[in-house]
Protein backbone atom coordinates (compact mmCIF):
# COMPACT_ATOMS: atom_id res chain seq x y z
CA UNK A 1 0.00 0.00 0.00
CA UNK A 2 2.89 2.75 1.26
CA UNK A 3 4.85 1.45 -1.83
CA UNK A 4 2.23 2.31 -4.26
CA UNK A 5 1.50 5.66 -2.62
CA UNK A 6 4.93 6.80 -1.76
CA UNK A 7 5.86 5.60 -5.28
CA UNK A 8 3.67 7.66 -7.05
CA UNK A 9 5.24 10.62 -4.63
CA UNK A 10 9.26 8.76 -5.97
CA UNK A 11 7.73 8.80 -9.62
CA UNK A 12 6.13 12.46 -9.72
CA UNK A 13 9.20 14.33 -8.24
CA UNK A 14 11.46 12.16 -10.63
CA UNK A 15 13.52 10.51 -7.68
CA UNK A 16 17.00 9.10 -8.36
CA UNK A 17 17.64 5.60 -8.03
CA UNK A 18 18.98 5.72 -4.62
CA UNK A 19 15.02 6.29 -3.46
CA UNK A 20 14.16 3.10 -5.58
CA UNK A 21 16.48 1.18 -3.99
CA UNK A 22 15.66 1.97 -0.69
CA UNK A 23 12.04 2.21 -1.08
CA UNK A 24 12.15 -1.54 -2.63
CA UNK A 25 14.60 -2.91 0.11
CA UNK A 26 12.12 -1.26 2.96
CA UNK A 27 8.76 -2.38 1.34
CA UNK A 28 9.91 -5.36 -0.77
CA UNK A 29 12.51 -7.13 1.07
CA UNK A 30 11.76 -5.87 5.15
CA UNK A 31 8.03 -7.34 5.71
CA UNK A 32 9.55 -10.69 4.49
CA UNK A 33 12.62 -10.84 6.97
CA UNK A 34 10.45 -9.39 10.05
CA UNK A 35 8.13 -12.33 9.08
CA UNK A 36 10.94 -14.92 9.11
CA UNK A 37 12.35 -12.57 12.40
CA UNK A 38 9.23 -13.69 14.00
CA UNK A 39 8.63 -17.36 12.80
CA UNK A 40 11.96 -18.51 13.89
CA UNK A 41 11.81 -16.97 17.49
CA UNK A 42 11.19 -18.82 20.77
CA UNK A 43 8.81 -16.22 21.35
CA UNK A 44 6.57 -15.49 18.05
CA UNK A 45 3.95 -13.22 19.53
CA UNK A 46 6.61 -10.90 21.04
CA UNK A 47 8.71 -10.72 17.83
CA UNK A 48 5.35 -10.13 16.26
CA UNK A 49 4.68 -7.31 18.92
CA UNK A 50 8.52 -6.05 18.58
CA UNK A 51 7.99 -5.71 14.88
CA UNK A 52 4.80 -3.49 14.67
CA UNK A 53 6.70 -0.90 16.83
CA UNK A 54 9.26 -0.79 14.36
CA UNK A 55 6.43 0.03 11.75
CA UNK A 56 6.03 3.28 13.01
CA UNK A 57 9.57 4.59 12.94
CA UNK A 58 10.59 3.26 9.81
CA UNK A 59 7.45 5.19 8.43
CA UNK A 60 7.73 8.10 10.01
CA UNK A 61 10.84 8.75 8.81
CA UNK A 62 9.79 7.89 5.26
CA UNK A 63 7.21 10.62 5.31
CA UNK A 64 9.81 13.02 6.75
CA UNK A 65 12.00 12.32 3.68
CA UNK A 66 8.91 12.67 1.36
CA UNK A 67 8.16 16.01 2.59
CA UNK A 68 4.85 14.93 4.08
CA UNK A 69 2.33 14.32 1.29
CA UNK A 70 -0.68 14.54 3.20
CA UNK A 71 -2.72 11.56 1.49
CA UNK A 72 0.39 9.16 2.01
CA UNK A 73 1.33 10.54 5.58
CA UNK A 74 -2.79 9.84 6.56
CA UNK A 75 -2.13 5.88 4.92
CA UNK A 76 0.82 5.63 6.69
CA UNK A 77 0.16 7.20 9.99
CA UNK A 78 -3.50 5.74 10.25
CA UNK A 79 -2.18 1.98 8.97
CA UNK A 80 0.92 2.04 11.86
CA UNK A 81 -1.57 3.52 14.61
CA UNK A 82 -4.61 0.49 13.88
CA UNK A 83 -2.55 -2.10 13.43
CA UNK A 84 -0.62 -1.03 17.33
CA UNK A 85 -3.96 -0.40 18.72
CA UNK A 86 -5.31 -4.20 17.58
CA UNK A 87 -1.93 -5.70 18.47
CA UNK A 88 -1.60 -4.17 21.92
CA UNK A 89 -4.48 -1.72 22.57
CA UNK A 90 -4.89 1.63 23.67
CA UNK A 91 -1.21 1.83 24.73
CA UNK A 92 -0.13 0.22 21.55
CA UNK A 93 -1.71 2.99 19.39
CA UNK A 94 0.08 5.84 21.83
CA UNK A 95 3.12 4.10 21.29
CA UNK A 96 2.65 4.31 17.88
CA UNK A 97 1.82 7.98 17.64
CA UNK A 98 5.01 8.95 19.58
CA UNK A 99 7.27 6.27 17.61
CA UNK A 100 5.56 8.02 14.30
CA UNK A 101 6.51 11.39 15.50
CA UNK A 102 10.41 10.72 16.78
CA UNK A 103 10.79 9.37 13.43
CA UNK A 104 9.76 12.55 12.04
CA UNK A 105 11.39 14.91 13.70
CA UNK A 106 14.84 16.76 12.85
CA UNK A 107 16.76 15.65 15.75
CA UNK A 108 15.55 11.70 15.17
CA UNK A 109 16.13 12.17 11.15
CA UNK A 110 19.82 10.93 10.09
CA UNK A 111 18.68 11.78 6.79
CA UNK A 112 20.16 15.41 5.32
CA UNK A 113 16.81 16.32 3.37
CA UNK A 114 14.11 15.58 6.40
CA UNK A 115 15.43 18.56 8.31
CA UNK A 116 14.58 20.86 5.52
CA UNK A 117 11.45 19.31 5.02
CA UNK A 118 11.83 19.80 1.04
CA UNK A 119 11.83 17.08 -1.51
CA UNK A 120 14.77 15.94 -2.48
CA UNK A 121 15.63 14.43 -5.75
CA UNK A 122 17.49 11.15 -3.96
CA UNK A 123 20.10 10.72 -7.17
Amino acid sequence: MVLRRGGLVLWERQAGTLAWVLAALQFLVYPHLMYLRAVNSRDPRAAELQNVLVDPVLLGAWMAALGFPLWVTYAAFSATVLNNAVMRGGLGAALAVAFFAAARSPGSCRWAWCASRKPARWS
